[in-house]
């Protein structure tokens, strides 16, 4: 499928010059803007996260952000919580 859509297999798994992935890299980048802007969540999450996932590999995209979840131990647990729901929203 990538092939056809034009792109190359390893244009999903770029890295910066760290060795870190950027899908990775800017996912987090964003799970912390939601944290740190909870309303943008609340209002445009929804609208963000579906264009991301129109434009991205969506599973990636809801696998690495649970990744993300589960590994900084998510103290906060009503932004997991509305996290969650948001992307679960999206699914329907």
């Amino acid at each position: 499928a990538q092939i056809m859509e034009g792109r190359a297999v390893e244009d999903d798994d770029k890295h910066d010059e760290k060795g870190i992935d950027l899908f990775t890299m800017v996912t987090g980048h964003l799970i912390h803007l939601f944290k740190a802007e909870r309303q943008m969540l609340e209002n445009r999450g929804r609208l963000m996260i579906r264009l991301l996932c129109g434009h991205l590999n969506a599973r990636r995209l809801y696998v690495t952000v649970a990744k993300a979840i589960l590994h900084e131990g998510c103290t906060d647990t009503g932004f997991a919580d509305q996290l969650v729901q948001t992307f679960s929203w999206i699914l329907l």
